[in-house]
Formats: C-alpha cells, structure tokens, sequence
C-alpha cells in the first residue's frame, strides 16, 4: 500500500483533491485508479483513501476508512540561533523531524548573523518536515516556530516549560552525565551560534526555572552539528522511558 502525507484536515471531507506535488508522488510511483493509500494531516489523523482518478493533474479520492493512531506527545523540542548557511538550517530541520522533535525553534542571538527567515524560506522548511515525516512514517510532526527576537524567545523558554538543557562550550557537567539526574519530562536543548552565546546570554539561560547547563563533547561543533548531537542524546533518552512502542500505522 502506498504512503503520503496530506497537509490539510483530514477530517472535513470524505472526498479529497491531493496537492498538485503529493498527486505527483502518485503518478511517479504508478498508483492507479482503485488502489488504496493511507494519507495523513501530520497533525495525528491517519487515513486509508482509493484512488478514484485524476482532475486537472491532481489525484481525486474518496475516504473509506479512519484509522486510530495511538499517540505518544513528544518531549523533545531543538532550539536553534540563526547561522548564516540557509542549507545548513535545512539540513537541521530535516534531522530534528528524523529524530522526533515535537517543536523545532529558531532564535537570534547576539552573535547571530542578522538574517530574517522569509515566507518562502518558511514554506520550504515546512515542506522539508512533511518528506521527513513521510520518509520515516512520522503522523505527527513538529511544529516549526521563528521568533524574531531574543526576548521573545526568553519567553517562550519560561512559559512552555520543561528542563531547559542550554549547551555552553566550557561547562563542566556533559548533558550525557546530567540525564543521569534528571527526570524524563519536556527537554528543551537550546544551541547557540557559531561565536556562542554573551557573558549575559549565558547568564540569563542559566538562571531560567530548571535550567541545567550542559557541555555537549570536547570538541569544537558547527552549530546544527551541536543541535544533532545533543538532540540525539536527549531522544534516546526519553525514548527509553517508554514502556511499549505503538505499532507503526503506516506498515
């Protein structure tokens, strides 16, 4: 049975047109008229729909069955400063989607490179998240947040909770020694630029509620190099914790 994604509710219609680029991926992979495929909001909802043809390239289909998907809410959520290579923050939202990050979010720093992420930027990151979801059978994926200054992301820091593991390049504690004292709750990893983060950005990380400041290895890391690192450590983690794995609905 073939697999896609469809980006809007799921729940609204029993006969649906599929995007022009997911009714591409059928006709690519030979669908043809009667087949099934299974089709997903990335927001939870799973459904099997039949092809029934084609209207002006796109793909018709009619809804036959719901499909209940146990739900396991991700703990994990990547924080990013703006770096300068568009690619390589790309790059980071793809793996952060691969590794199960419920939130994926960018934030300037101080010795950010002053950027601003464009509308079209945006939509092709979000486009990237729905082929990472899609490639790894994903029917839940992160939310994509783009906040424009620091406060805001201070903010954001405080009044979403969870322990906070900001990643500061000469600290002691390794985030690999400091799960070891930590419960399994709501993980922020929070990584700077390239040029790390101020004296006073340092500071004010440390002092946020459950902050517990980590260095990541030894080693001098890129900063979505960082992010993937940490992150993997802090999936694995929390992954562990659970007790059963729900089957994969798309198998």
């Amino acid at each position: 049975m073939a697999r896609y994604y469809f980006a809007p509710s799921l729940k609204k219609d029993r006969r649906i047109l599929l995007r022009p680029e997911e009714s591409r991926h059928l006709r690519s992979d030979r669908v043809k008229p009667g087949a099934e495929v299974v089709l997903s909001d990335g927001k939870g909802s799973v459904v099997t729909a039949v092809l029934q043809g084609w209207r002006e390239e796109r793909a018709l289909l009619d809804i036959v069955e719901n499909r209940p998907v146990p739900q396991t809410p991700s703990l994990l959520c990547c924080c990013l400063a703006l770096i300068k290579s568009q690619n390589r923050l790309d790059w980071a939202v793809e793996k952060m989607t691969e590794l199960g990050a419920g939130e994926i979010v960018f934030f300037p720093a101080a010795h950010s490179i002053r950027q601003s992420l464009t509308v079209n930027h945006l939509a092709r990151m979000e486009k990237i998240i729905r082929e990472a979801g899609k490639q790894t059978g994903k029917t839940v994926l992160p939310r994509l947040l783009w906040l424009e200054r620091w406060e805001d992301f201070i903010r954001y820091l405080i009044q979403e909770g969870g322990i906070v593991y900001p990643a500061f390049p000469d600290e002691d504690m390794t985030l690999l020694r400091r799960l070891g004292d930590c419960a399994r709750d709501r993980a922020v990893l929070v990584i700077g630029p390239e040029g790390d983060f101020t004296s006073g950005e340092k500071a004010t990380l440390a002092g946020l509620p459950r902050s517990r400041p980590v260095r990541l290895t030894k080693d001098i890391l890129r900063s979505e190099t960082a992010l993937f690192y940490g992150a993997s450590l802090l999936s694995a983690f929390l992954e562990d914790d659970l007790e059963s794995c729900p089957e994969n609905p798309w198998l």
